[in-house]
């Protein structure tokens, strides 16, 4: 999971808690939705046809991008929301420099 998964997971989640019931949040279900069914459905589809798991790659999510940023933007009018993106962005700040500081001794 990459920084901009988690990022937009946030986004989304905060949509679809901290908002009322409108057409942002209506649009934040739906893409956390076929985020979540699409995968599953792609995984056992492909291990029904060919019997063997196939890891899914990171560009099969990309054609939800736009959806994801415009309800993480939206979402971020509210204060929590914001701060809660941005607890979760600097704590993956962090673990990736940790990760490749470690790297790097190597």
């Amino acid at each position: 999971m990459n920084a901009f998964d988690v990022i937009f997971t946030v986004g989304l989640l905060s949509a679809f808690f901290l908002t009322s019931r409108s057409t942002m949040s209506n649009l934040g279900i739906a893409t956390f939705g076929a985020l979540i069914s699409g995968s599953i459905f792609l995984v056992v589809g492909t291990y029904l046809s060919t019997s063997d798991f196939v890891p899914l790659p990171a560009r099969y999510g990309f054609a939800l991008l736009p959806w994801m940023a415009i309800v993480t933007a939206k979402s971020l009018r509210n204060r929590f929301a914001a701060g809660g993106v941005a607890v979760v962005s600097a704590g993956i700040t962090v673990s990736t420099f940790v990760i490749l500081a470690g790297a790097a001794k190597l």
